[in-house]
């Protein structure tokens, strides 16, 4: 999902609605979102990869960029 995408299913909720994430893909836990960082999504299969902090990039020269898309990671507080 793309943040244009996230921004047309946001615009149906109201500013004050809790953003949940599930703890797993098959829905068996909830934690309300906690936190979020900007950085790279090195895909290692079509469903599975590597995300690396952009804070990690500007120091660290040796990191591989190669195939990496500009990510957003959202944390659940649990």
């Amino acid at each position: 999902m793309t943040v244009k995408q996230l921004r047309e299913i946001l615009e149906n909720y109201k500013p004050t609605d809790l953003v949940i994430l599930s703890s797993d893909g098959e829905g068996n836990s909830f934690s309300p979102l906690a936190d979020s960082t900007r950085g790279f999504y090195i895909p290692d299969t079509t469903w599975d990869g590597d995300f690396v902090d952009e804070d990690d990039v500007d120091d660290d020269d040796d990191i591989n960029l190669e195939g990496a898309s500009r990510a957003i990671v959202l944390w659940p507080t649990n």
